[in-house]
């Protein structure tokens, strides 16, 4: 879990460098929490530069494509011995698509919730 938690975390900054926006993904081992903001981060205080409400926008599209994480800002996310590289590899298409839907750009439609 804690190859995957690094794997999550720098996908994450990827995506962000790719759509130019300011992203930190900290956390460790299985932990992950992505911040939409310039570094450094290294206490509270600094995550509270967060961009709250694209944080929120991003967080209601990942649900919107099958990516449940709770919808505030601040919030943390893990990997469980259950995921696998491929849950990942997922889950990292549902970021690119869900950020890039919450800067108003153009992106896959979600998925039909069942």
């Amino acid at each position: 879990v804690f190859r995957l938690g690094a794997r999550m975390r720098a996908g994450l900054e990827a995506i962000g460098e790719e759509a130019g926006v300011p992203v930190l993904a900290g956390g460790y081992g299985s932990l992950f929490v992505l911040c939409f903001m310039e570094g450094p981060l290294r206490s509270y205080e600094d995550v509270l530069r967060n961009d709250a409400a694209l944080f929120g926008r991003y967080r209601r599209e990942l649900v919107a494509r099958g990516v449940f994480e709770m919808p505030e800002s601040l919030g943390r996310s893990h990997i469980s011995a259950a995921h696998t590289d491929d849950d990942i590899d997922v889950s990292l298409e549902a970021a690119r698509d869900a950020l890039r839907a919450a800067l108003g750009g153009k992106a896959r439609p979600p998925l039909p919730l069942a």
